[in-house]
């Protein structure tokens, strides 16, 4: 997953067609999910609810190789479409379309990314991705953290290298990324101001309705639909592995995160100079000063998070038919829930398995 369209989500409603030659290719790709007012001030629904609205994702992407296909890149835009009475405006369906040149602030919310990867040679390849959700025009509106009242930046960028080599009948390979969201990313109200408690934003945040509960309602699970861990983090992702076709297989990992008090309920507000009701914070933020629509004692977190996960994970092919396998993870974190009075959090988990085909 990336910035524009992350791969933890369950499933997606989708659609997509692409067209491309031996170095281009294009991507238009819808995907819909649940009006957010039809859960988000009431997240216990019946069968006898109304469900309307529409809430929908829609991007385009080109991306193209470049010198003899050692460098690629890729051009993404996207636009999350929300209407209550289920009304589509169908100039955003155009393949041509602009998104940042619709004026329709409380039906839309746009993103732009772009990303470059390059092959030095066979086997290691170098990437990044800059992604842009707002952003301040010098000497045209007023600066994050400078003006009485201005709308916070809000972007992320990542890169790595990974790469894979082979020794004798040994595949060796091995990944390192980093990567930084602000703490405004994602995440906007209808009309571009104070986001009340009780009103659903139009931001990158959907819900997989994933049961129903006789008496409890449809559960719905609301994630970032791109970045999974969201805006305000800041991560350092490592691998290293070893690997015999169809013999064994041994792979180490090291997870860091620093993440601010920012979650994907905190509602949004535009950020005011230090001393302001809302002062602007960089990553990762350790106060909470606005609301937040699911965590009423938000204001009580005052400090960021430190997560570390390391994990090492092996399999072994006993018979061509059976694999035997196990996973150990040590997990630790340090402030829990963004509050330094909660002690860290130590844990260890095991896991073995046995696969076995015809």
């Amino acid at each position: 997953g990336n910035f524009m369209v992350g791969d933890h989500l369950k499933y997606h409603n989708t659609a997509r067609f692409t067209a491309y030659s031996d170095s281009f290719k294009y991507t238009l790709l819808t995907s819909f999910f649940p009006y957010p007012d039809d859960y988000y001030t009431n997240r216990v629904r019946t069968q006898m609810n109304l469900v309307q609205g529409l809430n929908m994702f829609l991007a385009h992407r080109v991306e193209w190789t470049l010198f003899q296909k050692k460098v690629g890149m890729a051009l993404s835009e996207a636009i999350i479409y929300q209407s209550e009475d289920n009304t589509l405006d169908l100039r955003i369906l155009s393949p041509t379309a602009i998104f940042h040149n619709f004026y329709i602030k409380n039906h839309s919310n746009s993103l732009l990314s772009f990303e470059v990867d390059y092959t030095p040679i066979k086997g290691l390849n170098v990437y990044s991705q800059v992604v842009l959700d707002e952003f301040a025009v010098p000497g045209a509106e007023g600066s994050p953290g400078v003006a009485p009242s201005a709308d916070p930046g809000a972007w992320g960028v990542l890169g790595g290298v990974q790469g894979t080599f082979s020794m004798k009948d040994i595949l060796l390979y091995g990944s390192i990324e980093g990567s930084y969201t602000n703490p405004y990313l994602y995440l906007r109200s209808k009309d571009g101001d104070k986001q009340q408690p009780n009103e659903a934003g139009i931001n990158f945040i959907v819900a997989v309705p994933e049961r129903f509960m006789n008496g409890y309602g449809v559960y719905y699970d609301e994630q970032f639909l791109g970045y999974r861990y969201g805006p305000d983090a800041i991560i350092i992702n490592a691998t290293l592995g070893a690997k015999k076709i169809g013999s064994w297989n041994v792979e180490t990992n090291l997870f860091a995160m620093i993440h601010g008090t920012t979650d994907q309920w905190t509602l949004f507000d535009k950020v005011t100079p230090p001393g302001g009701s809302n002062p602007y914070q960089s990553t990762p933020t350790t106060t909470h000063p606005t609301a937040n629509a699911l965590d009423p004692q938000a204001n009580l977190r005052d400090s960021a998070s430190t997560t570390i996960d390391l994990t090492l994970k092996g399999s072994y092919q006993v018979l061509p038919t059976l694999t035997l396998s196990a996973q150990g993870d040590y997990i630790w974190i340090k402030n829990p829930k963004n509050i330094s009075s909660n002690p860290p959090i130590h844990e260890l988990q095991l896991s073995f398995g046995i696969r076995y085909t015809l």
